[in-house]
C-alpha cells in the first residue's frame, strides 16, 4: 500500500465527531435530566456496532430512545443538517440521507414489533414520509431532504448502515464525553500507531 493510500485509511478510521461534552435534557425546561450525545463517523457502522460501543461505555449509555415527541425534538436539535451528505432520491420519500442510529429494533425484517433496548413502552413514533416501509429491523433517524425534516426510517441492520448513532444516560451528573473515552481507549492507540508508522516511512 502506498503511503498516501495508508494516511487516507487511517484518516477516515478515526475520523469521529461529537459534541464537546454531553448535553443534558434540562427538566426545568421541560426534559428528563438525561444526557445525550451524538457520535458521527465517516465510517459506515452497523446498527449492532452501534448498540455494542454503547454499551462498552462506562457510566449506563446506551443508545436513545426517543419515546416522545418532545424528546424526539430534543434530539433533532443537536444534529448537525451539513453532516448528512450520503444521498438517495427515490419516487415516495424524495431525497433521504442517510443518518444515525437510535435504540430501536424488531425481531425481523418486516415484522414492525418495535421495542426499545431499555424495555420501554413503544408507543410514540416519529416515522418519515411513507415510512414504515417495512424494509429493515432497525431504526435510523435520517433527514428527509426533501421534506426538509429529521425522521425515523426502517432499515436493515448490516445491509443499511448508518454514520454514527445518539447515545443517551439516565443521570443527573455530569458525564465524561464518550468521544474523549473513545479516543483514549482505542482511537488513541490507532493514532499512535499512525505516528510509528510515519517515521518508518520517513527513515526510508
Amino acid at each position: 500500500m502506498s503511503r498516501g493510500l495508508l494516511f487516507a485509511a487511517l484518516t477516515l478510521f478515526v475520523t469521529v465527531s461529537a459534541h464537546a461534552i454531553p448535553v443534558q435534557w434540562q427538566v426545568s425546561s421541560g426534559g428528563n435530566g438525561h444526557f445525550y450525545d451524538v457520535v458521527f463517523s465517516q465510517q459506515l457502522l452497523t446498527w449492532t456496532d452501534a448498540n455494542t460501543a454503547a454499551l462498552a461505555l462506562p457510566g449506563g449509555w446506551h443508545l436513545a430512545t426517543l419515546t416522545s415527541s418532545a424528546e424526539s425534538a430534543f434530539a433533532e436539535s443537536l444534529l448537525d443538517p451539513t453532516q448528512y451528505t450520503d444521498c438517495v432520491s427515490g419516487t415516495l420519500g424524495g431525497t433521504i440521507c442517510t443518518g444515525v442510529w437510535i435504540g430501536a429494533l424488531s425481531s425481523a425484517i418486516g415484522s414492525n414489533d418495535w421495542q426499545w433496548v431499555t424495555g420501554e413502552t413503544f408507543s410514540y413514533t416519529d416515522w418519515g414520509p411513507f415510512e414504515p416501509f417495512s424494509n429493515g429491523d432497525r431504526i435510523r433517524l435520517d433527514r428527509f431532504q426533501s421534506f426538509g425534516v429529521f425522521s425515523w426510517n426502517d432499515a436493515r441492520n448490516t445491509a443499511n448502515p448508518a454514520h454514527g448513532y445518539i447515545l443517551e444516560q439516565e443521570s443527573t451528573q455530569v458525564p465524561e464525553a464518550p468521544t474523549v473515552i473513545l479516543l483514549g481507549c482505542g482511537l488513541g492507540v490507532l493514532l499512535m500507531k499512525r505516528a510509528r508508522l510515519a517515521r518508518m516511512f520517513a527513515a526510508k
